[in-house]
Order: structure tokens, then sequence, then C-alpha cells
């Protein structure tokens, strides 16, 4: 027991410390761009962003969430990775032919194109990511988001220092990404895979490749499509929710209440941070303990549940006592204004953070399509707190908004959470029933 700690442990930190990494690294990004380039790169790459992420983010659809709890092996690694693949092909022409309707200079569509396939990439790590947190070796995982973090801030910054283009620092973010795929990422799949690597030639390097890829029935593919659909638009309504506000907030108030409450919001990520990796590393033996220990289950989801209610108490607890100082630190004393949006905000990201916890068992209990009314629900709770709040009390309209909506998807996620429970207690009580008169009759035939 004391090892299986450790070894969470270790889990843990190396998550946390890789999604930290690369987390700022994002954010060290655009900096660069500020500090190295000009404010049209700036908006050129957010641009890029804005059009691929809700593609992306969409057609990922929590795949790896689902591989990594998939304690039945009810698919294999090819198999998602096909689909992964699949989908990725699906994204390249879908943002081709979007691009082909926004009327963009050059230089703009060729970021959007390098930017798209530099998350391509990423997400094909992701399937990867998915294997090492299924098989618990979540070191490749962190040090894969180091390299990638590190490798992206430098990168970006010496291609736009050297060429003043934002296309080219593009380009480089999508073959540096490229590299760490190839001979990180995929290196390591195999080796968990137990597949043997050859390491000089380039013939069986290919080989190699064609080894971990390869290739799932239609079938197969169309029924874990069907099973992760609900997961991508659960996504897409999670990523809806949070801009609901923003989108009210621009219109009502304008660009420059726009930007106080998004920095303030932009706090609640760092949380986010922690939250993510205590999940990734919790969820596989969630996975596990659903399946055949439901005491340890619900002893592990509450632990990390605490952990997370303690860590949003202490950001709230911050946010009231030292909300006005924090705030002039991190950004300027012009923003100690808005301490009491503050203090909402932190009174959402501890809902959120705990809800996280929640949705995370519900994937590992496969409660995956009664995600989407819950989210839809959410949806509804926030726009109709942005319509009733945000033209009365501006950026702390926006904040109650969101407080108010993961409020509404903490409750309905606990009661779905208690349903899984329930049902998969009753299903186990039935297995144990059939198992004891299988008994009774082997008896009275003996």
């Amino acid at each position: 027991m004391r090892m299986m700690k450790k070894a969470s442990g270790k889990n843990f930190s190396w998550l946390f410390t890789g999604n930290l990494i690369y987390s700022l690294s994002q954010w060290g990004m655009v900096v660069l761009l500020a500090k190295l380039g000009s404010p049209a790169m700036v908006g050129q790459y957010v641009l890029a962003l804005s059009i691929t992420a809700p593609v992306i983010l969409f057609t990922n659809f929590q795949l790896r969430d689902f591989q990594a709890t998939d304690a039945n092996n009810q698919y294999s690694f090819q198999q998602y990775l096909t689909l992964r693949l699949l989908s990725m092909t699906a994204v390249f022409l879908l943002i081709l032919a979007v691009t082909a309707f926004i009327p963009l200079s050059l230089n703009t569509l060729l970021v959007v194109w390098f930017v798209c396939a530099a998350k391509m990439v990423e997400s094909v790590s992701d399937i990867y990511f998915g294997l090492f947190q299924r098989n618990e070796k979540m070191e490749y995982v962190g040090k894969s988001m180091i390299l990638k973090g590190l490798s992206s801030v430098l990168v970006l910054g010496i291609s736009v220092y050297l060429t003043q283009s934002i296309a080219a620092g593009a380009l480089a973010l999508a073959l540096a990404w490229l590299g760490i795929l190839l001979f990180y990422d995929m290196k390591n799949g195999a080796a968990v895979l137990g597949i043997r690597v050859a390491a000089r030639t380039a013939n069986g390097r290919l080989s190699s490749f064609r080894s971990v890829l390869g290739r799932g029935e239609r079938a197969t593919l169309k029924g874990l499509l069907l099973l992760v659909l609900p997961l991508g638009i659960t996504a897409a309504l999670d990523f809806l929710n949070s801009s609901i506000p923003r989108y009210f907030l621009q219109h009502i108030g304008g660009e420059e209440a726009l930007g106080y409450y998004s920095a303030i919001a932009y706090i609640m990520m760092a949380g986010g941070t922690f939250v993510n990796a205590m999940t990734q590393a919790s969820s596989p033996r969630l996975s596990r303990y659903f399946r055949d220990n439901l005491q340890g289950f619900k002893r592990l989801l509450l632990q990390i549940m605490g952990l997370c209610l303690l860590l949003g108490l202490a950001g709230l607890s911050a946010a009231y006592f030292m909300g006005e100082f924090l705030l002039s630190l991190l950004y300027s004393s012009d923003y100690a204004a808005y301490n009491n949006v503050f203090i909402i905000i932190m009174l959402a990201s501890t809902i959120w953070y705990m809800t996280g916890c929640l949705s995370a068992a519900l994937t590992v209990s496969r409660y995956i399509k009664l995600q989407i009314p819950v989210f839809l629900l959410t949806c509804i709770t926030v726009l109709a707190g942005s319509i009733l709040l945000i033209p009365g009390y501006g950026a702390a309209g926006a904040a109650w908004s969101i407080c108010i909506g993961m409020g509404t998807r903490f409750v309905c996620s606990f009661a779905l959470v208690l349903h899984a429970l329930s049902r998969q207690a009753a299903l186990a009580k039935q297995a144990e029933q059939r198992e004891a008169r299988i008994a009774l009759g082997d008896i009275a035939r003996g």
C-alpha cells in the first residue's frame, strides 16, 4: 500500500510539473510575440488559435481520458490511434475549407495552417499520453510536456527574432512538436507496448511506426467513435460555457471590461493545472476500483475532492484577505478595484475543481451520454445568468454567471455519480448471487 501511494505521488508530481511548465510556456509564447514582434503578430497567433482550438477540442473527443480509463481493454491502442489520425485528417480538411471562405492575407493564412499542423501533432501525442496514463507511466507524459513547453518558447522566440515572421515561428513550432512525437513519445510508446524499435535504420523506424499504428476494423472504429462522440460534444459545450459571459461582457461593457475580467478569470486556471494533474494520475486507479472495489472508488474520489476543496478554499481566502495586493502584484494597481470579481471567481473555482473530479468519475463509470444534458443545462444557466446579471453588474455579473453555472453542473454531476455507484453495486450483487447459485449447483451435483 505504501509503495502504491508513493507511485501515485510520483505520478502526480510528474503530471503537475509537466502541466505547469507547459501552461507557462503557452503564456510565455504570447509574451515573446509581444516583445519580439508586434501587436499584429499577437493578433495573428490568437486568431489562428481561435479558429483551430474549438475544432481540435471537439474532434479530440476526450479520447485520452476514455483510453486511460479503459480498464477492460475494450479497445486496443492501435484503434485509438487510428481514430485520432482519421479525426485529425478531417480537421485539416475542415480548416482548409473554412479558411477558403475567410478573407485572410497569405501570411495570416500560413499562420493558421501551421498552428493547425502543430495542434494536430499535439493531438497525436495526446493518444500516447493516454497509453502512458493507462499504464501509470506518468513520467513519460510529464517529460514530454516539459520538452514541448521549453522547446515551444525556444523555437518560436528564435524564429521570430531571426525572421520577424510569425508564420516562420508557427512552422518551427510544428516541426519541434513533430520531433518530440517521433523521437520521444513514439519511442516510449513502443517500449510500453513491448514493440522493438530499430534505432539506426530508416527502414527500422518505418517498420516500428507501422507496428505501433496498426489498423482498426471499420465497424470497431465506428463503435468507438459513437461511444466517445458525446465527450467531444461536452468538451465543446464546456468551451461555450466559459465563452458566453465573455461575449456578453464585450458587447455590453466593451473590450476594457472584458480585459479585466479575462485576466482575473485566468487565475482559476492555475488551480486547474493542479486538479488536472490529480485527476489524470488517479483516473486509471479509479477505473479499476469502479470495476472491482466500490469502497476503494468512493474513498479515492472523496480524497481527491477533499484536496480540491482545500485548494479552492485556500484561493478563496487569499482573494478575500489579500485580493487587492495579489491583483496589483500579478497585473497592476488598476486591477485592485476588481477584487470583488476576484472573490467570486475563486468561489466558482472551488466548485469547478470539485466538479472536475466528478466528471472524471463519470467518464470512468462510462456515464458519457448523460453528461451532455448536464453541460446543456449548465450552458442554459450561464446564458440566463449573463442576460440577467451582466447588464447591471458588469464583470461581477459575468463572474456570478460562471459561479451559478458551475453550481448547476456540480449538483447534476454529483447526482449522476450517486446513480452510477448504485447501479454498479446492484450489478456486483447480481454477479455474486449468480456465482453463489453456480457454486450451490456444483455442490449438489457433487
